[in-house]
């Protein structure tokens, strides 16, 4: 659905222009010495063999709520944060600052109005070679 494509443009604008300290691109740079190549994608797991802590999301649904005069949806977005660290430090400070970041953000969404994005929930579990995190955002989305 084009809104969801059009979200996921606005959501990595905003993950890499969060720059400040404490920022998504700080915590991700300190950990490589520069911005992972390649940067977080749209898909459901980090590439083998990639640097990490590394980003990922998906869209987890999309759900059309267009009537004769009004039209949008909702996403539910699943933002995924990998590391390998032995400790979910590293996993949990991504997973808050993209909490704090999608929390009701300021971003443009191209082609429509970004009409509320929360985050839902937010979970970490070790996954064997590390802490894999999840935050879901519950996100509305209006034409025009």
């Amino acid at each position: 659905m084009k809104e969801a494509e059009a979200f996921f443009v606005a959501l990595l604008g905003g993950l890499e222009g969060d720059t400040g300290a404490g920022g998504v691109i700080p915590l991700l740079t300190a950990a490589h010495g520069t911005l992972p190549n390649p940067k977080p994608i749209w898909c459901d797991s980090a590439p083998p063999n990639s640097a990490q802590p590394y980003l990922t999301f998906n869209e987890a649904s999309d759900i059309s709520w267009d009537t004769s005069d009004t039209q949008g949806g909702e996403l539910l977005v699943d933002v995924h944060v990998w590391s390998e660290k032995p400790s979910r430090q590293e996993a949990v400070d991504l997973m808050n600052r993209i909490e704090d970041l999608c929390f009701d953000p300021a971003w443009t969404v191209s082609g429509f109005t970004l009409v509320y994005c929360r985050p839902q929930r937010a979970r970490c579990e070790a996954d064997g070679e590390g802490f894999h995190g999840v935050v879901t955002l519950s996100v509305i989305i209006g034409h025009g």
